[in-house]
């Protein structure tokens, strides 16, 4: 009834792949799923227009407008551009304009430009 026949001797067999090159699917976020993070880190800089889906933290420094849905300018991070967001909390140096329906500029931060916002949070020390 059963019985386990032997591979002819020009039989090509087939190793089975190793559990470590198997891969499950990348899932892409759904529509309306909130984007992810993004980090651009000290000692890097951009040369252009940054646009992010979702959260934006820089310290380095980006020469061009940075868009995005809310944007933590670190200590030592420096746009020389326009920021549109709608979320900003400023902490390094901002030579041009921000837009954001809500703004915290901390005692570090240095701007230069005009400013929109819907709120604002300034610390004492900010120039």
């Amino acid at each position: 009834m059963f019985s386990k026949s032997k591979p002819s001797p020009d039989a090509v067999s087939t190793p089975p792949m190793p559990a470590e090159t198997k891969r499950s699917p990348v899932k892409s976020p759904a529509k309306g799923a909130s984007a992810a993070f993004s980090v651009l880190g000290e000692g890097v800089t951009v040369t252009g227009n940054v646009v992010a889906d979702g959260d934006l933290h820089l310290e380095g420094r980006v020469e061009g407008d940075v868009k995005c849905g809310t944007l933590v300018l670190g200590e030592s991070g420096h746009v020389a551009g326009a920021i549109d967001a709608q979320e900003a909390r400023i902490a390094g140096e901002v030579s041009g304009s921000i837009t954001a329906d809500n703004l915290t500029i901390e005692k570090s931060a240095r701007t230069s430009g005009d400013i929109s916002y819907t709120r604002i949070n300034m610390e004492a020390g900010a120039k």
